[in-house]
């Protein structure tokens, strides 16, 4: 799980070294792909990501899709203090 705008890492094997060639989706929403490296992607939670199963797709071609589903959180940051004059 995680917010919008975080960082997810993906760790497996067989993935594009370069990050060109790795896609996420966390359904249909595309990840911003920032990292990659054979075993490991990093990427962004995109602001149109909804509670879906992340896919994989390395060269254009699908490697997996998650039987577990990737839960977008929110919270409330910081905080608000209200002071009647």
């Amino acid at each position: 799980s995680g917010m919008v705008g975080s960082t997810i890492t993906i760790t497996g094997i067989n993935f594009a070294a370069q990050k060109q060639g790795n896609d996420i989706r966390i359904g249909n929403a595309k990840a911003l792909v920032t990292d990659a490296t054979s075993n490991t992607i990093t990427a962004v939670v995109p602001s149109s990501a909804t509670t879906e199963k992340v896919s994989v797709i390395v060269e254009g071609m699908r490697a997996d899709t998650f039987a577990t589903q990737f839960t977008v959180t929110t919270t409330v940051a910081g905080s608000l203090r209200v002071v009647a004059l």
